[in-house]
C-alpha cells in the first residue's frame, strides 16, 4: 500500500491519444493496436475464436529480431537488440535481455500463450465494463515513461498496464490516470539525443535514433495485420 500511495503522488491524467506502446502503437481509434482491435472484434462477435483475432495475427506476423526491424528498418542500420532503444532500456540498471519468445509485446508466440492472453484480456474487459476502472481498489494505475519532443509535445509510453489501457480505450474512455515508476526512466527528451546511451556507444546513429523517436508521434508503428 505504501508504494501505491507513493505512485499516486506521481499520477497524472492524460488523453488516451497520448498513450503509445513501446513500439509506438497508438491506443486510440487512429492506431492499430492488436489488443484494442481484438476487444472490438469480441464486441461484435462474442463467439470469435482466437485464431480469427487481430491479436493472433499480430503475434504471428510481427516477429522482429531487433529494434531496427521492430520499427520497420533494415537490421544493418543499427546494433540494437530487441527492447534496447537508442536511449537505452526503460528499466534503470537492467542488463538482462528480454526473451522475445516469452514476450507479450511481439511474436512469434505459441497458440497457448496467445489464448491465455486473449482470455485474460476478455476477462479484464468484462470486469471493467461491469464495475468501471476501480483504480484505488485494485491499485491499478497505469505505469510508464514520458517521451517529449522539442515542441514539448508529450506522449506516454505504457510499460505496465497495456491490457488495461487497451480495455479503457475500447470502452470509450477519453482520459486515463498514469504514473512514472520507481526504477524506470521518468522521461525521454529529444533535446538530449546527444546523450542517449546507445547513440553515445555508437550502436545507433543519430539520424536513425531520431526516426525511431519520431515513430512515437507519426504513427509509423501502426502496422496493420
Amino acid at each position: 500500500m505504501k508504494n501505491f500511495l507513493k505512485s499516486i503522488l506521481r499520477t497524472r491524467l492524460i488523453n488516451v491519444d497520448q498513450a503509445v506502446t513501446i513500439f509506438g502503437r497508438q491506443f486510440n481509434k487512429e492506431g492499430f493496436h492488436p489488443i484494442v482491435k481484438t476487444i472490438k472484434e469480441y464486441q461484435r462477435n462474442e463467439d470469435i475464436s482466437v485464431e480469427n483475432t487481430s491479436l493472433y495475427r499480430y503475434h504471428n506476423k510481427f516477429t522482429p529480431e531487433d529494434m531496427c526491424q521492430a520499427f520497420g528498418y533494415d537490421s544493418s542500420m543499427c546494433d540494437l537488440p530487441l527492447y534496447v532503444f537508442p536511449w537505452g532500456k526503460f528499466r534503470l540498471g537492467c542488463n538482462k535481455l528480454k526473451d522475445r519468445l516469452k514476450s507479450r509485446f511481439c511474436g512469434p508466440t505459441e497458440l497457448g500463450q496467445i489464448q491465455k492472453q486473449y482470455n485474460d484480456t476478455i476477462n479484464l474487459y468484462k470486469s471493467i465494463k461491469k464495475s468501471g476502472h476501480q483504480v484505488v481498489r485494485h491499485k491499478s494505475v497505469i505505469g510508464g515513461t514520458y517521451i517529449i519532443n522539442k515542441n514539448n509535445d508529450k506522449r506516454f509510453i505504457v510499460l505496465q498496464g497495456n491490457h488495461r489501457m487497451s480495455v479503457l480505450s475500447a470502452l470509450g474512455y477519453d482520459k486515463v490516470l498514469v504514473y512514472t515508476m520507481d526504477g524506470y526512466l521518468k522521461k525521454i527528451e529529444e533535446s538530449k539525443i546527444d546523450s542517449w546511451k546507445e547513440v553515445l556507444r555508437g550502436n545507433c546513429g543519430k539520424d536513425l535514433a531520431l526516426k525511431i523517436f519520431n515513430s512515437f508521434y507519426n504513427g509509423k508503428g501502426n502496422f496493420k495485420y
